[in-house]
C-alpha cells in the first residue's frame, strides 16, 4: 500500500510538472486539483472538483471563497492564497502577451494611386506602412519614422527608422472614427480613420495627465471593425484591473 501510494503522488507530481500557468484557461478541475496537490494540499483536492473550479474561475477565487470552500486550517489558507496569487500573477502576465487582432496601415489614398505610387517611385521610396496590433491590455503601434530633407518627407528614399509606441487599454479615454472616400468614380474607396485620445503615464484618471492623440488609417470595413474591438477590450481591460482590488 505504501509503494502504490507513493507511486500516485509521483503520478500526481509529474502530470502537474506539464501544466503550465499561462495556459491556466485550458484546465479543467482535475487540472486545478493537480496543481494544488503538487503545492502540498493534496488533502483538498476533491474540493476543487465538488465546487468545479476550472483554470478560468479558479483565478476570479477571492478570500472569501477559500472559507465557502471549507478551507479552515489557517496555515493551510494562507498557503493556498500564496500559490493563487502566483497563478493570478502567471496567468495575467500570459494575457497581457496576447495578441487580439493585428493590422498594417491602409494607403491614405485610393488603390489606383497606391499602385501608381509603388510603379513610379517603388523602388526607390518604398512604402513602410505602420503595424496596429491589440493585445488584452495594450495597443501597440509600430511606426517608420522617415528622415527629412530641407524640412520635406521624401518617402523612405533617405531611409528612417521604425518606432514603436505602446498605449495602455487603462489610458484610452475615446475611440472615434471618420470615414472618407479616396479617389474619383470606379477608382473610389473608403477609407476609416480611427482617432483615439490617452492620457500619458500611469495615471489615466489624473486631471493633469497629459492627452495624446493617435490615428489609425485602415479601409472602411477592417477600420470599423477594429476600432470596436479597441473599444471593447479596453472597457474589459479596465474592468479586469477593477477586479484586482477583491482578488486573494
Amino acid at each position: 500500500p505504501q509503494h502504490q501510494q507513493l507511486c500516485r503522488v509521483w503520478a500526481v507530481l509529474i502530470m502537474a510538472a506539464s501544466l503550465d500557468p499561462k495556459d491556466y484557461h485550458k484546465w479543467k478541475p482535475e487540472d486545478v486539483a493537480r496543481y494544488f496537490t503538487s503545492k502540498g494540499y493534496d488533502e483538498y483536492s476533491k474540493l476543487w472538483l465538488y465546487h468545479r473550479l476550472d483554470g478560468e474561475k479558479v483565478v476570479m477565487m477571492s478570500i472569501e471563497d477559500l472559507d465557502l470552500m471549507g478551507i479552515k486550517c489557517v496555515g493551510d489558507k494562507l498557503g493556498i492564497q500564496k500559490e493563487l496569487r502566483q497563478l493570478k500573477t502567471a496567468a495575467r502576465n500570459a494575457d497581457s502577451l496576447k495578441v487580439m487582432d493585428t493590422h498594417k496601415q491602409a494607403y491614405a489614398g485610393s488603390d489606383f494611386e497606391l499602385w501608381f505610387r509603388d510603379y513610379c517611385c517603388g523602388c526607390f521610396c518604398p512604402r513602410e506602412p505602420d503595424k496596429y496590433t491589440l493585445m488584452r491590455s495594450v495597443l501597440k503601434i509600430r511606426k517608420y519614422h522617415v528622415e527629412r530633407f530641407l524640412g520635406l518627407k521624401l518617402g523612405g528614399c533617405l531611409g528612417g527608422q521604425w518606432e514603436n509606441n505602446t498605449i495602455h487599454l487603462n489610458n484610452i479615454n475615446d475611440v472615434d472614427t471618420v470615414v472618407s472616400t479616396k479617389g474619383l468614380g470606379m477608382f473610389s474607396e473608403a477609407k476609416c480613420k480611427i482617432l483615439i485620445t490617452s492620457a500619458a503615464g500611469n495615471d489615466a484618471s489624473s486631471q493633469t495627465a497629459r492627452v495624446q492623440r493617435h490615428e489609425l488609417i485602415l479601409n472602411k470595413e477592417e477600420g470599423e471593425e477594429f476600432a470596436q474591438k479597441i473599444q471593447e477590450q479596453a472597457v474589459e481591460f479596465k474592468l479586469t484591473l477593477d477586479g484586482k482590488r477583491d482578488v486573494v
